[in-house]
């Protein structure tokens, strides 16, 4: 019994060596662990997240043209004198009947033309319970053939912001606008786009997220340059209410919300960062 318990003994301290001896090793290797190195790759891993971040934000509005480009006869002299200041205190402002019978008519066979050549698809940013449209993004260049109608829209919606300025009503940083126009389209089967803001406002206390606020503020760039968001619709001017599918733009005061019909040949405007709107629910195509 002695013999064995001796041996048993021994193996233990064998044991016992062998841990403090891993351990000694392992705290060796920590010991070896190059912190410099490790807060260089760190500091170069943050930095290409923010230049990613940085391309990203303002990759939209690279091929921006300055509002003064995009000036277009048409729009003269149809917009309300003091859509600005209505539209800096909440409103949304209507003009109706921007586009003639005749007009509206040439862009819906345009539209029609387009849904032929699979030009709408789902949009990416598709979540049920936000939104269901189908969009398509245009460019003028794009526009090919006949479809006089559809680039007449573009050209209309692209001079809203010059005649804004061009009347004296605009006084912040000059507008630019983007290089495409966006279709959108829904179903009639209930189609929708869930309550939202077109621009981010970003709050101070944001900044209370340290780094990931800095990329967050860098990668919004294009989102928090918006200022004005111009819709004209090209439904039956006639559309009913029955039909659904109304503009839905909750007032600031936070106390209630207009709706507005998509009817045919309406240009609607509102400041992007302020009037929180939706599309409801739309029975007809």
């Amino acid at each position: 019994m002695r013999r064995v318990s001796r041996v048993l003994w021994a193996d233990a301290g064998h044991r016992t060596a062998q841990m403090a001896s891993r351990a000694a090793t392992k705290s060796r290797a920590k010991s070896r662990v190059n912190w410099p190195l490790v807060g260089g790759l760190a500091f170069v891993g943050y930095g290409s997240a923010m230049v990613h971040a940085w391309d990203a934000g303002r990759t939209p509005l690279l091929d921006a043209t300055p509002c003064e480009e995009a000036a277009y006869d048409a729009i003269e002299g149809k917009l309300p004198a003091d859509a600005v200041q209505r539209m800096q205190q909440g409103e949304v402002v209507v003009v109706d009947d921007v586009l003639s019978p005749a007009e509206l008519k040439q862009v819906q066979r345009d539209i029609a033309q387009m849904d032929r050549e699979r030009r709408f698809q789902p949009n990416t940013h598709h979540v049920p319970g936000i939104r269901t449209d189908e969009i398509c993004y245009i460019r003028e260049s794009d526009i090919s053939g006949p479809k006089t109608g559809l680039r007449h829209v573009q050209r209309l919606i692209r001079g809203v912001p010059y005649e804004l300025t061009r009347t004296g009503q605009w006084h912040e940083e000059p507008l630019v606008i983007a290089p495409w126009m966006q279709l959108a389209r829904y179903e009639k089967d209930g189609g929708f786009y869930g309550p939202h803001t077109d621009a981010i406002e970003f709050l101070p206390v944001y900044w209370i997220a340290g780094p990931i606020a800095l990329y967050s503020w860098l990668k919004s760039y294009a989102f928090r340059r918006r200022r004005i968001t111009s819709i004209i619709y090209l439904n039956d001017p006639n559309w009913p209410e029955e039909s659904g599918g109304a503009l839905r733009a909750h007032h600031v005061s936070g106390d209630g919300y207009t709706d507005l019909l998509p009817r045919g040949g309406r240009l609607i405007m509102f400041d992007s960062r302020i009037v929180k709107h939706e599309v409801r629910p739309c029975h007809q195509e």
